[in-house]
């Protein structure tokens, strides 16, 4: 009866408790030290022996707008007359540091980098970032659109970075290659197409609030010559209306609204010729307070990076190994119990068999 009890609690107690765990670190100390370290050694050996060099080149950018407070105090004062006026305010949302990271990660930005050309240390003459990057052979063996796709990934994943600075609308750019020279001038480009991007985004948008203006300026110029034509004939056919208090209420509900329209008018006018301005004024949005540099030594941040996830990866794998060896030799060791007691109950039973017998 004990030993048929002994046998399936052999067989069907599969828990393991904490002591079962510090065994299996306890037998498997050197595979948790041997593996991290060994991985990290040839870590080491790839990145320092044969992996190529990364340069990274940073820049500091930040949004530049200009409106003045005239223009502000006209937008109010339409405002208050019930228009709605289109304002570089407004615009802020899309022409804003906010909108950065999003413009740079877009693949409309990927395409023009990848379509201009720069000087690099690897060709003596200057090339489309899209044939530096890309190796002869894959142009002959896979599609055109399918390498850009590719290259547009790559970019935005591998070669261009950015972030805001914490509490600042400051933006730090940061472009990684293989190349010193290059890396400084794709920077450079980034910044430059960042801010045509944003310009023709403001120009759409200073487009858009001309015709509108315009087409205010027609249909409140009507609702003012149709107010000073209802003003003048009612004067013409009221010339005394000192003694009539309706007339004289009804006189300066005209007034109140001819003067209400020409108020409209003129800052419909003023607006429009600042729009005039602006659409003609060429101002940068994109304001650099650090150049892009080119940088004098590798990046040795992203080699600290995969050291550290090699021997993090190789740590786990040792504590996996231990565990897996340590439940091993329990399996074995209870498989091997497990065969001692059924040979003990053969051999009883064949005793008790002969003793009948």
């Amino acid at each position: 009866m004990e030993s048929n009890q002994k046998t399936n609690d052999i067989y069907h107690n599969n828990e393991y408790s904490f002591s079962d765990l510090y065994l299996a670190f306890a037998y498997g100390i050197k595979w948790i030290i041997f593996t991290p370290v060994v991985l990290g050694l040839l870590a080491v050996i790839y990145l320092v022996f044969i992996a190529k060099p990364t340069y990274e080149s940073t820049a500091t950018i930040f949004p530049s707008f200009a409106d003045s407070g005239d223009n502000s105090n006209l937008l109010s004062m339409a405002s208050k007359f019930g228009i709605s006026i289109p304002s570089q305010f407004e615009d802020a949302d899309f022409l804003s540091a906010d909108m950065y990271p999003a413009i740079i990660n877009s693949r409309t930005l990927a395409k023009i980098i990848l379509d201009r050309k720069f000087d690099s240390e690897e060709y003596d003459i200057k090339m489309s970032l899209l044939n530096i990057l890309t190796n002869p052979e894959d142009f002959e063996d896979a599609d055109l659109s399918e390498v850009i796709a590719k290259k547009i990934i790559y970019f935005r994943e591998e070669i261009v970075k950015i972030k805001q600075n914490p509490d600042t609308p400051l933006y730090t750019l940061k472009v990684l290659t293989e190349d010193p020279l290059l890396c400084a001038q794709i920077a450079t480009a980034v910044i430059e197409e960042l801010d045509t991007l944003q310009m023709e985004f403001r120009s759409q948008s200073v487009l858009q609030k001309k015709e509108f203006i315009e087409d205010r300026i027609k249909d409140v110029e009507y609702e003012l010559k149709k107010a000073e034509t209802a003003l003048e004939k009612f004067r013409m056919q009221n010339k005394q209306i000192s003694y009539s208090p309706s007339l004289l209420l009804e006189q300066e509900r005209l007034e109140r609204e001819t003067q209400v329209q020409t108020e409209i008018y003129i800052s419909l006018k003023q607006q429009y010729e600042s729009v005039k301005i602006e659409e003609v004024q060429v101002t940068s949005l994109v304001q650099v307070l650090d150049e892009p540099d080119i940088p004098i030594d590798p990046s040795g941040l992203r080699k600290i990076y995969i050291l550290f996830f090699v021997c993090f990866g190789g740590f786990v794998l040792g504590i996996l190994f231990a565990i897996f060896k340590e439940s091993y030799r329990i399996q074995k060791s209870n498989n091997d119990s497990s065969y001692l007691e059924a040979n003990k109950i053969i051999i009883n039973f064949f005793k008790l068999k002969n003793i009948w017998n």
